[in-house]
């Protein structure tokens, strides 16, 4: 957002510098209905850019919700760990492989699953993955 929030300011920088050198070489007082048929038409551009929005936010959810059905009812377990080995998101699938419910593995630690005697290997494995 800062980057947006930044873009804009300057933007706005830029157009207040314009509109003062230009009110002062050549800007013309423009009549009111000229002035009010280009507000009109900056409101229909607005709206829409409010619609191609709206339909990208449609579009966007219906993604997401195909993610997360292809995700959760998949026939394989998928486990998403943070760089701390912390489950963030667990499927179905993995939970019924683990045997516990969904909600009580997430964040939880993963090496809990492994044997005691192969923690140092899964370890070893995790670290060469993040690198």
């Amino acid at each position: 957002m800062k980057r947006n929030d930044k873009n804009s300011a300057q933007l706005r920088k830029e157009a207040e510098e314009r509109l003062a050198h230009v009110s002062k070489t050549k800007l013309k007082p423009h009549p009111i209905e000229e002035l009010l048929h280009d507000l009109q038409v900056h409101q229909i551009e607005l709206e829409m850019q409010n619609e191609t929005l709206r339909q990208s936010q449609i579009e966007l959810e219906e993604s997401r919700d195909r993610y997360v059905d292809f995700y959760d009812f998949a026939p394989v377990g998928y486990v998403t760990l943070n760089h701390d080995g912390i489950i963030n998101e667990i499927n179905l699938t993995g939970a019924a492989l683990l045997g516990v419910e969904r909600n009580n593995l997430l964040r939880h630690g993963f090496t809990h699953f492994i044997v005691p005697e192969d923690r140092n290997r899964w370890n070893h494995h995790f670290l060469n993955v993040l690198t």
